[in-house]
């Protein structure tokens, strides 16, 4: 729980940096989140249909986190090859923002299976705590990676924090 939200917030923060570092414009850093935010709204309705629909949760949550994955391999390697550009960083945010969307409601379903009905409002206290630490904590850490790791480093590092 707390890795993937700390993924999350590592990502998110590792993409403002690149975006600002290419453009200078803090107009970019708005339609970077703009791309971002979009696809999680444009996801997230039928994404609760579709954890309904689906027989097999975990496979599907696992999916996603595939698809997270190569997004992820996928900017660090570009970011490495010295050939990024600001429509990478922005299609990157957009794919990793309607994966997590898309899964978010397919791992909520899972927490009472899981936990039991006398224990799921710790169990979402819990999250939800675990969701809020890892988004305070994080930029720090991608901070830190991105002076240690370089942004190929942190950008691909962020998906196995």
């Amino acid at each position: 729980m707390f890795a993937g939200f700390a993924a999350i917030g590592t990502k998110t923060f590792v993409a403002g940096w690149l975006t600002f570092e290419l453009t200078g414009s803090f107009a970019a850093l708005g339609i970077l989140h703009l791309a971002s935010g979009s696809s999680s709204l444009l996801t997230s309705l039928p994404a609760g249909v579709l954890a309904d629909k689906v027989k097999n949760r975990k496979r599907f949550i696992q999916t996603g986190q595939a698809a997270g994955g190569v997004a992820s391999l996928g900017m660090g390697l570009i970011v490495a090859s010295g050939d990024l550009q600001f429509w990478h960083v922005a299609v990157g945010a957009a794919l990793l923002g309607a994966t997590h969307s898309l899964t978010m409601p397919a791992r909520q379903s899972l927490t009472p299976s899981v936990v039991g009905m006398e224990r799921l409002t710790n169990a979402m206290a819990l999250y939800t705590s675990g969701q809020n630490s890892a988004f305070l904590l994080m930029p720090a850490l991608a901070g830190w990676m991105i002076g240690a790791l370089g942004p190929e480093g942190s950008v691909e590092g962020a998906q196995y924090v």
